[in-house]
């Protein structure tokens, strides 16, 4: 199942409002390189810094998504978001 657009910049604007203001905060955590997949894993502790309210306000799951849908936008987020390299 692909995201609509629509659906997708929500989940990007909820992202930009939690990150943008924090970007060396992201910047050092981006620069610890976790996981075996880096991008995958930092895409995910983006997703994972939005407080319980703004996740469960995408009604993600609820919309027939999945973790596999939300993987690939999250990745696609932090593919476009050249504040983050390092």
């Amino acid at each position: 199942m692909r995201i609509p657009k629509e659906f997708k910049d929500k989940i990007f604007q909820a992202l930009d409002n939690r990150l943008l203001s924090r970007i060396e905060e992201v910047k050092q955590h981006r620069a610890l390189k976790l996981g075996k997949d880096i991008d995958e894993r930092f895409a995910w502790d983006c997703f994972w810094c939005l407080s319980v309210e703004v996740r469960e306000s995408l009604n993600i799951y609820e919309n027939g998504f999945n973790d596999n849908n939300l993987g690939t936008v999250l990745k696609d987020y932090v593919k476009n978001r050249p504040e983050f390299n390092i």
